[in-house]
């Protein structure tokens, strides 16, 4: 029996980082969705297309 925990975006992408497929996420969380996890793949991409910018250290 599954208990109906909230997953987060980042443990969606953590499964798909993992191997799992959609198939594999929705047989072992049944309340999710398929547009579920693209919206948490959505999201990942959302985040990784915004512009860092680090400081670099100086040369000596």
């Amino acid at each position: 029996m599954h208990s109906r925990l909230p997953l987060t975006a980042e443990h969606l992408v953590e499964l798909h980082v993992n191997g799992w497929t959609d198939e594999q996420i929705i047989a072992e969380y049944p309340f999710i969705e398929p547009e579920d996890i693209q919206q948490a793949l959505r999201f990942a991409l959302s985040l990784m297309q915004r512009a860092f910018y680090l400081p670099m250290a100086e040369s000596a």
